[in-house]
């Protein structure tokens, strides 16, 4: 159970973490106006989703069946596939974080090639 628990509360970091890394702060280096600037973001945006292959309109995926089974013939069972479930969930936690990891990467450089300062 303890194994759970670490696994549980490293997926609650990778979350808190992407959600960090989402928060970005784009600075125009070179004047470019406000217009220019939200062109530049959705251009950069498109082409970091095609990059990537992660679109950050997606919600992150949600853990599902957090109550552990009874214990019993039929609880044991049941807490086989509540292992593989918490195992499937911790799994797509950490893909969904890196795929925000390599878009907000990608959105970095692309927005800094364009004359930004992103923070």
């Amino acid at each position: 159970m303890a194994r759970w628990t670490i696994l549980a509360a490293f997926g609650l970091v990778m979350l808190a973490s992407a959600s960090a890394q989402a928060q970005q702060f784009i600075y125009p280096a070179h004047g470019q106006s406000p217009a220019m600037q939200q062109q530049d973001q959705y251009q950069c945006s498109q082409w970091a989703i095609q990059q990537t292959g992660f679109n950050p309109n997606t919600l992150p995926p949600v853990a599902q069946n957090n109550v552990l089974p009874p214990i019993g013939l039929f609880g044991l069972f049941r807490r086989h596939r509540y292992e593989e479930e918490q195992q499937q969930n911790a799994a797509q936690q950490t893909a969904y974080a890196n795929g925000r990891a390599s878009y907000t990467r990608a959105m970095d450089v692309c927005m800094t090639g364009r004359g930004y300062t992103v923070d």
